[in-house]
């Protein structure tokens, strides 16, 4: 009996002692909506799709944006909170496209779609002779 109450007074001891240092990825995911928000609110001129992931003590960011300033203010609010991160986050347009990071549209009408499928929901449209600005392959 003298054992159990001490396993448990041990085992309350270290579950309290126990400094929780995890990160809530859906605290950075709300923080990086909020730079979205202001710095990319529509998808057809600004592009900023950040993932997060907990690699042990670093976060690892990923995904694709076209606005360096947006991604410096999300990776500037992350220092602030002392967290550790990874970046791996592509900035559009890069070497991807090499030197041809634009085009003309030579149909009457070419449809942009959201993602790079034909069921993809239409982005928006280009007309003859519009420049279109290329970010990917």
């Amino acid at each position: 009996m003298k054992f159990l109450k001490i396993g448990a007074f041990l085992s309350l001891l270290l579950v309290f002692s126990c400094k929780n240092d995890a990160v809530n990825l859906s605290e950075l995911t709300e923080i990086s909506d909020e730079i979205k928000k202001e710095m990319a609110p529509d998808n057809r001129i600004e592009l900023f799709d950040i993932d997060f992931k907990n690699n042990n003590k670093m976060i690892v960011l990923s995904g694709k944006t076209t606005s360096k300033m947006a991604l410096q203010m999300l990776i500037d609010s992350l220092k602030k909170r002392n967290i550790y991160i990874e970046n791996k986050v592509r900035v559009l347009p890069d070497t991807a496209v090499g030197s041809q990071q634009f085009a003309v549209a030579k149909n009457s009408v070419i449809n942009i779609r959201s993602d790079a499928k034909h069921s993809a929901e239409l982005g928006t449209q280009a007309l003859l002779g519009m420049s279109l600005k290329v970010l990917d392959k």
